[in-house]
């Protein structure tokens, strides 16, 4: 899925990203109160916290529903009380939450909102943009903490791609 590396854009060894699955794929689909959902958002906390303890700084989310915003949304809380942590949010093209409800969109506007940097990857959205933005985010981390529940795509593309390139992959 992944040919071409990208060039590192950041200090890769202080850089931890996030990949995992949408809501269509988590067993409590958006019901974010589901015991599942609220146990696996505290070991993301706990995964992330450890990470900072060992140095880690610049977190990057791509900012894809499930996974990805509570990863965000983690980073964020911990950026209240940790001043030295930053997030960055991987956008992997414009428009990304178009077709979105919009109390989701309004969640991920907020998220973009309150994050130290934003990068677009793609201007416009093609079939790979969402890998792009993947790829662009392992490229920029020497840590990636995945959350995955199927053998076959994005994620378990990027979790490859990852360990491919040698990178630390934590999956919760």
């Amino acid at each position: 899925m992944f040919d071409k590396q990208v060039e590192s854009v950041s200090t890769i060894g202080e850089t931890c990203c996030f990949t995992g699955n949408r809501p269509q794929k988590l067993a409590w689909g958006y019901d974010e109160s589901d015991v599942r959902c609220v146990e696996l958002k505290l070991r993301i906390t706990a995964e992330i916290e450890k990470a900072i303890d060992k140095g880690y700084n610049h977190f990057i989310s791509g900012m894809a529903q499930g996974f990805d915003t509570y990863c965000a949304e983690i980073v964020l809380e911990l950026m209240k009380t940790n001043k030295n942590i930053t997030l960055e949010v991987a956008i992997p093209c414009e428009g990304q939450s178009s077709k979105w409800y919009e109390e989701d969109k309004a969640r991920y506007f907020l998220i973009i909102s309150k994050a130290t940097k934003e990068t677009m990857v793609t201007n416009q959205y093609t079939k790979y943009s969402m890998q792009l933005r993947n790829k662009y985010m392992v490229a920029n981390s020497s840590l990636v903490i995945a959350y995955n529940t199927s053998p076959i795509g994005g994620t378990a593309s990027t979790i490859t791609y990852a360990q491919k390139l040698n990178r630390i992959v934590v999956v919760l």
